[in-house]
Order: C-alpha cells, then structure tokens, then sequence
C-alpha cells in the first residue's frame, strides 16, 4: 500500500523562495477583493464596491447577458447581475479580470493572448467537470483553472524568452515540466504562481494545486491514495487541461506526455474511462463555446 502523501508534506524552503522571487514582481493582492473580503456575504455592499470598478463592472454586466444565460431581457444593473450569477461566480470574474490587468504593465500582453485564452478554457472546463461528476463546488475548481499557470506571465518578467522556451520544454518527453524550468532558470512557473496565489490570499488547497500540479511523480502518488478535496482538485485541473489541449494551445505540441504518464492513475482515481474523458471533452467544448460553466 502506497504511503500517504500530501502535498502538505513538501516544505516551502524560504531560502530558495528568495532567490525565487528575484526580478520578479508578484502583483500585490487587489484592493477591491480585499474590500469584497470585509463585506462578504452582503450583496448591496459588494455590488457597491463593484461599481467603482469600470472593467469588472462591465464585465460582470457582459457575463449575465451573455447568450449562456438566455435571458428574456439585458441587465444593466450589477448589483442585479451579482445576485443573479451568485458570489462565487461573481468572485471568480473579478480574480479574471484584475489577474490579467495586474501584469499589463511588466509584461507584453500581446504575446499571451494565446495563454489567457488556454486558462480561461481551462478555468470553464475545471468548474463543468467538478458540477458534471459532481466532484467539488464549481467555482473552486473555476478558480485552480484560471490561476493555475498564472506563474507564466511572471516567468516572462525575468525571462524574456521564456515563451519560446515554453514550446520546446513542452514538446519533449524526458524530464518532468518544472524540473526542465527549474535547471535552467533556478525557478519554475509552478512556484511562481504558488507565491502569486498565497499573496492573493487564494484557498490553500488552490495554491497547493498551483505549487505541484506539474509534479508527475507526487500526482501519480495522490491519486493512488485515499481520496482528499485537493487531490481531487487536482485531478479535475489535470482532466481539465487535458479536454482542452492546453498542451497544444500553449506549447504547439501534439501530444502531452504529461498527461500520458498519470492518465491511467488519474481515471482510477475518478473512476472514469477514456471514453468518459472523450464524452467531458465534447461537453466541456460546448461549456466553453457558450461562455459558462
């Protein structure tokens, strides 16, 4: 029988955490979720603190009008769209909106079109899976989509031909994802976005998903083990990635080697078969086309 391991039992090692984090800056967490923070869970209040907010506003509004919605008339009014897609949700669309504006002035935007795209994909995909299998509360696996690989944009920071590189380590089948990263830069985006989400106060079982979810060999470890709300979080972010080709969205590559060397643990560990993965993969498509999970 497999010992039990968590991620838990992997230390932050501080020292290296430093040498991590030079050149490197980690947007500070948002004033307005720590206002959102102090009032939740009063709608009227933090409709109110949305408000100040043009780009989260309007990007509330465009969320519940949009077509997944169907609604018989248009909302103008947040404090009515909040009520309607519920806080979690709400939540969820201001950490996307404020996550992708943090870094409009330390990185070239342009060049991540193609990465912003990936975690929204993946972020929809996470949060139709966790409702469908019935694994965990939606908007929580919404959230390990959408900041999973946020350690990206602070790799390209220090690096600035990181995304070139992105392809190649993406494209290669003899070292793990992070340890490639890891010899050549003496950091990795996983850590990264681990020190991000911490700082942005994100669920800790979110920044442990974040911290690891490149880790093959602890992956293929926690999903033969007793099952845990993070492990199953992060096999949800895994399958997630998967159903929807980030590996060749983000790294142009045609097969992900990554998910290869844990599928067969993870679909024991869910107690699905490829043909479920299949059927999620339409599914899940279809989520993302609609613009809703």
């Amino acid at each position: 029988m497999l010992e039990k391991t968590t991620p838990d039992s992997i230390e932050i090692n501080e020292k290296d955490a430093e040498n991590a984090l030079k050149g490197v800056i980690i947007p500070p967490h948002p004033y307005i979720l720590q206002d959102i923070a102090a009032v939740y869970p009063d709608i009227e209040k933090i409709s109110s603190i949305i408000i100040k907010d043009p780009s989260v506003a309007g990007a509330i509004i465009k969320v519940v009008n949009s077509a997944a919605f169907s609604l018989a008339r248009e909302i103008e009014s947040v404090q009515e769209a909040v009520t309607l897609l519920g806080l979690d949700s709400v939540i969820n669309v201001v950490n996307a909106v404020l996550l992708k504006s943090s870094f409009q002035e330390t990185v070239d935007m342009k060049a991540l079109e193609s990465f912003w795209q990936a975690s929204d994909d993946a972020a929809v995909a996470a949060g139709f899976i966790a409702k469908d299998l019935k694994l965990c509360k939606p908007d929580t696996a919404y959230m390990v989509g959408l900041f999973h690989d946020c350690g990206v944009p602070l790799m390209m920071q220090k690096h600035k031909n990181y995304l070139s590189l992105l392809h190649k380590i993406y494209g290669q089948d003899q070292h793990p994802f992070t340890v490639v990263e890891s010899h050549l830069y003496k950091t990795n985006h996983a850590d990264l976005g681990f020190f991000l989400a911490r700082s942005w106060k994100l669920p800790k079982m979110v920044t442990d998903v974040i911290k690891h979810h490149h880790n093959v060999d602890l992956l293929n470890k926690l999903f033969g083990a007793e099952r845990t709300e993070t492990t199953t979080l992060m096999a949800i972010l895994k399958l997630a990635e998967y159903v929807t080709k980030e590996f060749k969205t983000l790294g142009q590559s045609e097969e992900s080697y990554e998910w290869l060397s844990i599928k067969d643990s993870l679909l024991d560990y869910l107690g699905i078969c490829e043909l479920d993965v299949e059927d999620l993969r339409e599914k899940a498509i279809e989520t993302i086309e609609a613009g809703t999970c």
